[in-house]
């Protein structure tokens, strides 16, 4: 399942097949383009993509970000890095950084 808070409001997907590419940033693009929501993502870094934005939140405002967990913990791993199995539960939400 995948679930995307953006600060103000928690939006829930749930039974979806593994995307192609199993990863967490294939989840969240497969569904963004199911749901018509849009994301920017910065794949220009060789330790992995780096999301900017998802619908109308982006990075930096009020100095807040996108991260992402996965089961409830936080992997040190960026998203199209990390490969989905099936069955875990995608959290991305727009808070301040814990960095």
């Amino acid at each position: 399942s995948l679930l995307v808070n953006n600060g103000e409001l928690i939006k829930s997907y749930a039974s979806l097949p593994l995307p192609n590419p199993p990863t967490v940033l294939g989840l969240l693009e497969t569904v963004g383009e199911q749901e018509r929501f849009t994301t920017e993502v910065d794949r220009s870094s060789s330790l992995g993509a780096f999301v900017k934005k998802i619908g109308d939140k982006a990075n930096g405002n009020n100095k807040m970000y996108w991260q992402y967990y996965v089961n409830g913990s936080q992997p040190q791993v960026a998203a199209d890095k990390f490969i989905l199995q099936g069955g875990e539960t995608v959290l991305w939400t727009f808070s301040a950084s814990e960095l």
